[in-house]
């Protein structure tokens, strides 16, 4: 039994070690799919193994990861993670592709280590950045304005961060681009004023932020526009390429004479495959009379989804009837009434 056991260890031994001589794309995805704390425990495995960790491209420091973290150093305190991030961004070799943190785990106290972290990647060619709170408490981060001036990124998403103003932003490789909860402030008491170009820009979200007064953003190859409950001034973002546009108001708004609106929505929207209202924009746009035709019609527009929907308010049916008509090759409507 000893002896067979003894040819077995010998014969595995022999093996080559296909697993490491992978291509390095499929070994970063193999990272990818580890916590932190596990992919860094790779380098053990063997010296090719311990090259491997430290070019890992993507960098994910979400909740899970920082409760993995905290668990496996015996319950670690919030006051240590910047440390641990701090040594894998010293030791780590290479370009990060993409950076995701959850501010929710790094304590206020300690953003100067995090201005320091996007002045790094700002420098190292990061194409993807992800800053978001899981947790709604403690205190907001200022995003330092250097790094919108990162030529590599190309994926930017910010949840309740502070954004300070800048006359003029140039990101030419800029395909998408969020802000969620994002506070923009200016020292004017006219709020917040700024020219974004992103002649690259395929994707827009601004969802609940404020601070805006205006907002210009010039993005030619804008095709999917989402504004909810937000300041901005999203005609401004309207371009003939937009195939999705998703606006909710989400709160009371002044009744005015809308329909002019929505004409020029139709107008700007030529190649709209996809539209989203919620009530309160259904709401501003009844206002005033409502023509039993609209002189545009959305010949591309296949899906209409209309929010809270209100069937006794008669001037909002009739504004839904005219929007209705000027679509003659709809597939889907999605109506969601309010009780």
């Amino acid at each position: 039994m000893t002896n067979c056991r003894s040819k077995c260890m010998m014969a595995s031994e022999g093996l080559e070690d296909r697993i490491s001589n992978l291509p390095s794309e499929i070994i970063d995805r193999i990272l990818e799919c580890m916590s932190v704390r596990d992919a860094a425990r790779t380098s053990i495995l063997s010296r090719k193994w311990r090259d491997f960790w430290p070019m890992h491209s993507k960098l994910i420091f979400d909740e899970h990861t920082f409760r993995v973290i905290r668990h496996g150093v015996l319950l670690m305190p919030d006051n240590q993670i910047d440390k641990i991030i701090n040594k894998i961004l010293l030791q780590h070799m290479g370009p990060i592709v993409k950076f995701l943190l959850d501010l929710s785990y790094i304590n206020s106290a300690r953003y100067s280590d995090v201005d320091q972290w996007m002045f790094f990647l700002s420098r190292n060619g990061v194409q993807e950045l992800s800053l978001l709170y899981s947790k709604l408490t403690g205190k907001s981060y200022r995003l330092p304005s250097y790094v919108f001036t990162s030529s590599s990124l190309e994926h930017l998403a910010l949840h309740k961060v502070i954004i300070k103003p800048l006359a003029c932003i140039f990101m030419g490789n800029l395909t998408s681009l969020s802000f969620k909860n994002v506070k923009f402030e200016s020292s004017s008491s006219e709020g917040y004023s700024s020219c974004l170009r992103t002649p690259q820009l395929k994707r827009l979200s601004i969802e609940i932020c404020n601070g805006i007064h205006h907002l210009e953003i010039v993005a030619r190859s804008l095709e999917v526009l989402t504004i909810y409950s937000s300041a901005a001034r999203f005609i401004g973002f309207l371009n003939p390429n937009i195939k999705e546009f998703n606006f909710a108001w989400c709160r009371e708004v002044p009744t005015k004479h809308g329909f002019h609106l929505l004409s020029r929505l139709l107008a700007k929207l030529p190649k709209i495959q996809i539209l989203r209202f919620d009530g309160f924009f259904l709401k501003y746009l009844a206002g005033g009379h409502t023509p039993s035709e609209l002189p545009r019609t959305a010949e591309c527009l296949e899906y209409l989804k209309l929010d809270d929907l209100n069937f006794k308010d008669l001037d909002q049916i009739a504004t839904v009837i005219s929007l209705l008509q000027s679509c003659p090759n709809l597939c889907i409507l999605d109506l969601k009434v309010r009780w």
